[in-house]
């Protein structure tokens, strides 16, 4: 499972709105490069995410 830390930034009709900045950390991960998530984290790497 993959966490992120964020912040709420707005509440919408009873929905709330997270932002977090994705980072590398596949060097400390136990799956290395097995899982794809390298993969994505460099195309999106340092960029504010809203969910």
């Amino acid at each position: 499972m993959i966490a992120e830390t964020g912040n709420v930034v707005a509440v919408d009709d009873g929905h709330a709105w997270i932002q977090t900045i994705r980072t590398k950390a596949c060097q400390s991960c136990a799956a290395r490069n097995g899982c794809g998530q390298k993969l994505l984290a460099s195309a999106t790497g340092g960029r504010a995410n809203q969910v």
